[in-house]
């Protein structure tokens, strides 16, 4: 790039920056990798809520690690974050302008959704800055630093393998079907051996053969056969694009055989909280890398279909943005924090992280004995909790203990739970009125029809000692008292 160039592509990045710190809150499935990030710098233990034995349910080893180093320099883990993805965004342009022009790639990023999901807080624009340069070692045959590379790939988020499994397989196969020991050699070395021996430290630390949330996943709904229904809609609005475009492309067959293997992967697993179609963006950026080669429109084509494609999550995950600083439930749990008692929770992030309460996660994303079986009423009376918060659809509640794994039998369970136990229950809005300027820009421009709002349910333990305290917390953040005369639209919104 020119220095001209360059400068923008800084502007660019910095203005990402900027942005994200002051106009946006981190999402909560952000914020339960930081709760992990903070516990290591505080403790030096992997885990999480307060527990103090280590726990696997952030499954970003190195992208929690690196975060949990800025805490050793006063530097909170949103911010340290921005940082790290500012930085990469910047090395992400300067790997896609090599034969792009820079406003190209600038208009390809602000269109499409991938980087408005950094902005919450996740790790997108690292991952596929990685994935990327893994891409660039292949193509340059620097094998070595490929697979190097894919080690760092798998070891920042462990479906890295989905991503690297097709560069090792082309590089083992390209002259045929025959297996070269000098190239076995060289994977084993610098990959296999390597990765090998960190998936048995991390089964002997976690004392669980896979991580907490792989657990989790496997319950999803497969509508078509092998494949999950919603995952490849997500999927298919970068592999249609993709497809269309290297129909007429030289390179069509390297590029099916680098992308076929996470296509069919993620299309088959449920995914949960894709904020702007995260877990997509290596294939988005990948795609876009190996057409940049071509001089021609093929990839000006591909990105304005994407971004046809993707417009309604893109507008979705806008408007998140914009309402993110309304979300009623950073000052609250802020506010707890003090407090020091125990929680159980069915939205585990934000919750435990600000409050720093001890919270058990009952969906077992964060708790193992949650993880592999659905929690039951007996596990809450024994939990003892002072507060108890969930996040339900009340239309879906049945009446009797359910036992099959799912997100409305998990409610069901703890409403049985809270009303045998006599919990004061109450009502929590989701959003409040005060936000960001942009906020308040967009409900100038386009005010409210109605006055809904989503409620989240915190029901206090009448017996525990910090129940006024607790109590005094909700109320300062616009609870109501729960009673079964009120309608839900939705199951979990009140029109007033």
């Amino acid at each position: 790039m020119s220095k001209l160039q360059t400068g923008l592509a800084l502007c660019f990045s910095g203005l990402f920056f900027i942005i994200s710190l002051l106009f946006i809150h981190p999402a909560e499935d952000a914020v339960i990798l930081y709760e992990y990030s903070n516990t290591l710098a505080n403790t030096g233990v992997i885990s999480y809520g307060n527990i103090g034995t280590p726990i696997e349910g952030a499954t970003d080893f190195l992208w929690m690690v690196a975060i949990s180093l800025f805490h050793f320099v006063g530097i909170n883990e949103y911010t340290a974050s921005l940082m790290i993805t500012s930085l990469s965004l910047y090395l992400l342009i300067k790997l896609l302008c090599k034969h792009n022009h820079l406003f190209f790639i600038l208009i390809a990023m602000t269109i499409t959704s991938f980087i408005y999901s950094a902005a919450f807080g996740f790790s997108s624009i690292v991952f596929s800055t990685i994935y990327l340069y893994c891409l660039q070692f292949y193509l340059q045959k620097k094998h070595k630093n490929m697979h190097l590379c894919i080690l760092l790939l798998c070891l920042f988020r462990p479906d890295g393998v989905v991503w690297g499994a097709s560069l090792v397989l082309l590089y083992q196969f390209e002259n045929g079907f025959s297996l070269s020991k000098e190239r076995l050699f060289v994977s084993l070395k610098y990959l296999i051996i390597p990765g090998g021996i960190y998936f048995l430290w991390r089964m002997y630390y976690f004392n669980e053969l896979l991580p907490l949330p792989f657990y989790i996943k496997q319950h999803g709904t497969k509508e078509l056969l092998l494949f999950s229904y919603s995952s490849l809609k997500d999927v298919a609005i970068v592999a249609i694009p993709m497809l269309i475009v290297i129909s007429m492309s030289k390179n069509k067959r390297t590029i099916i055989l680098i992308t076929i293997i996470p296509i069919l992967f993620y299309s088959s697993m449920t995914l949960s909280q894709n904020i702007g179609n995260r877990f997509i963006a290596p294939l988005f950026f990948g795609v876009l890398y190996l057409l940049h080669q071509e001089k021609n429109i093929k990839k000006y084509i591909y990105v304005l279909f994407v971004s046809i494609l993707s417009a309604a999550i893109t507008h979705r995950v806008i408007n998140q943005i914009i309402y993110s600083k309304n979300e009623n439930i950073f000052a609250l749990s802020k506010n707890l924090n003090g407090i020091n008692g125990r929680m159980l929770v069915t939205e585990s992030g934000r919750l435990a992280y600000y409050s720093d309460w001890t919270v058990h996660d009952s969906w077992g994303l964060n708790t193992p004995q949650f993880s592999k079986k659905l929690i039951q009423p007996i596990d809450i009376k024994n939990g003892n909790y002072d507060l108890i918060v969930s996040h339900c659809y009340m239309d879906k509640i049945k009446n009797s203990i359910q036992n099959e794994r799912s997100w409305n039998n998990q409610c069901t369970n703890i409403l049985i739970a809270i009303k045998e136990m006599n919990y004061k229950m109450y009502l929590v809005p989701f959003y409040t009125e005060s936000g960001s300027l942009l906020y308040k820009f967009k409900q100038l421009i386009s005010p409210p029809k109605t006055n809904c709002n989503r409620y989240d349910i915190y029901s206090i333990n009448p017996r525990s000692e910090k129940y006024q305290a607790i109590k005094t917390v909700l109320l300062q953040h616009q609870a109501i008292t729960y009673n079964d005369t009120l309608s839900f639209k939705g199951g979990d919104t009140l029109c007033f």
